[in-house]
Parts: structure tokens; C-alpha cells; sequence
């Protein structure tokens, strides 16, 4: 991961590229979600599932983790909670079409942002710009 430091106005802004763990079961939605985030500001990593989002986890660093609610196997609910069990837990944003009907799981979360289906690409990348400064 490497840093870029420019000065502007006499302080110091640190470019140092973002790496975001992005898992949705849906291939389409994961790549739309994956090009939200700009080349040369993120890292991408993507996943179908929460297993092999947990192996990607382990074997990586990541600044934030954008999770699909709902998929086959283990729950974006589920992967946070097994983030959550080690060391290094970065922010999470859950994104679903049906956030109200887990209300009490996500807000037993801690350190985690909700957007509903659909949401706007824009807001998304707003959101996670304010979340990694």
C-alpha cells in the first residue's frame, strides 16, 4: 500500500490508498459496487461469499468492509461478527433491501452503517469517504 504526501497550504494530505473488502453474493451488484470506488484512491478486494470474504480477511489488511445482508452460508451479520472475534475489526456498511427486518441484529453491531437497496452510487462513495478520514 503505498503513501503519496502533498502539501497544500502549508499542511501536510496523506493520499494513502483505502483498501475496502467488498462481499455480495449477487456478481452484478458486487461489480457495481466495486467501480464505485476509484482507481488509484482504493484497493479492491471482492468476494461472493462470507467464507471466502473471512479467508480474504485473514490474509489481508482492510480499512472498511461493505457486506451484502443477505447470502447463502454465513450472513453479512455473520462475517462482521467473525471479523469482530479478531484483533483488527475495521468499520462495517451492511446493504440490503430488507434492513428493518434485522434491526436488533444490526444494532447489536457495533461500528456498523446500513444502506438500503437501492442506494446511490455517489452517496455510497460520499459515505465511505467520511468513514475512512
Amino acid at each position: 500500500m503505498g503513501t503519496v504526501k502533498f502539501y497544500s497550504g502549508g499542511a501536510v494530505i496523506d493520499l494513502m490508498k483505502k483498501s475496502l473488502l467488498i462481499v455480495d453474493d449477487d456478481a452484478c451488484l458486487l461489480e457495481m459496487v466495486a467501480d464505485v470506488f476509484p482507481l488509484g484512491q482504493f484497493e479492491v478486494t471482492t468476494c461472493l461469499d462470507g467464507t471466502s470474504a473471512m479467508q480474504a480477511f485473514q490474509s489481508g489488511h482492510f480499512d472498511l468492509i461493505i457486506t451484502d445482508l443477505r447470502m447463502p452460508g454465513m450472513s453479512g451479520i455473520q462475517l462482521i461478527q467473525a471479523i469482530r472475534s479478531l484483533p483488527t475489526s475495521p468499520h462495517a456498511v451492511l446493504i440490503s433491501a430488507s434492513l428493518d427486518d434485522f434491526k436488533q441484529e444490526i444494532t447489536a453491531l457495533d461500528d456498523v452503517s446500513t444502506f438500503s437497496k437501492p442506494f446511490s452510487p455517489k452517496d455510497l462513495l460520499n459515505h465511505v469517504g467520511t468513514l475512512l478520514r
